[in-house]
Formats: structure tokens, C-alpha cells, sequence
């Protein structure tokens, strides 16, 4: 094997070698991206409730007077009107809209 071929093949070694430091920083990046969004969303929430203390002061005072399992049952009957309204809405727009 003369020269040449030796740098040709140590080149493909390390284009090799790259391409799968590459995938793994990627693959890195991608668990990284998604910890940090859960972070950010924590972050917001909290920005919101320092922003506006009220609003929890009175969640946590309708908890109190009303109880939690009552408010857990409405939060249930809410969660499901809302879940039957998003997909009444999907359905309409898909009939008034369909695609070709």
C-alpha cells in the first residue's frame, strides 16, 4: 500500500469517526432539547404565578372552602368537555374543509 492510498484511507477512518461523533451529539442534543423545554415550561409557570399571586391564592383558597375531591371531580368533568370539544371541533373542520 503506497502513500496515497494510506492518507485515502485514513481519510474514510475519520470522515467515519466524525459522522458518528455527529449522530451521537445529535442524539445528545435531542434528550438535552427536550429536558430543557420541560425546564423552561416550569420556569413560565412560575414567572405566571409570581406575576400574578392572586390567581393562586385563589386556587388554593377555592381548595380549601370547596375541597379537593370536589375540585378534582369538576377538574375530571372539565378535562373530558374539553377533550369531546376539541375533537367536535377537528371533526366540523375537517367536513366544512376536506381534503383532496
Amino acid at each position: 500500500m503506497d502513500r496515497a492510498e494510506q492518507l485515502a484511507q485514513k481519510r474514510l477512518d475519520l470522515q467515519a469517526r466524525a459522522a458518528d461523533q455527529r449522530a451521537e451529539i445529535a442524539a445528545i442534543g435531542t434528550e438535552l432539547y427536550a429536558r430543557l423545554g420541560a425546564a423552561d415550561r416550569m420556569i413560565s409557570i412560575a414567572g405566571a404565578v409570581a406575576k400574578h399571586p392572586i390567581v393562586s391564592i385563589a386556587a388554593i383558597g377555592a381548595t380549601l372552602k370547596l375541597g379537593p375531591w370536589r375540585i378534582l371531580r369538576w377538574l375530571g368533568k372539565g378535562a373530558f368537555l374539553l377533550g369531546a370539544g376539541r375533537r367536535l371541533y377537528a371533526f366540523v373542520s375537517k367536513q366544512r374543509d376536506p381534503q383532496p
